[in-house]
């Protein structure tokens, strides 16, 4: 009987330990989704900024400086 409650116990363990690896696992999924969403607002105003960079005199400058590297 001791045997099987020790059993039980352990099992019990395990499973609790899988639950929290699958808990980290969901969570660090969902923060990578956050993540990706932030670095595309990021690209899009990145994108914006540097359009309203070439339309302006500076922009010229810095295009000039990046075709020369």
């Amino acid at each position: 009987m001791k045997l099987q409650s020790e059993l039980i116990s352990q099992f019990n363990r395990r499973k609790i330990k899988c639950l929290i690896i699958n808990a980290m696992g969901v969570i660090g999924v969902i923060i990578a989704l956050i993540a990706i969403l932030f670095a595309q607002d990021q690209v899009e105003l990145i994108t914006q900024v540097s359009q309203q960079l070439t339309q302006s005199p500076v922009g010229s400058v810095i295009t000039a400086i990046k075709s020369l590297f």
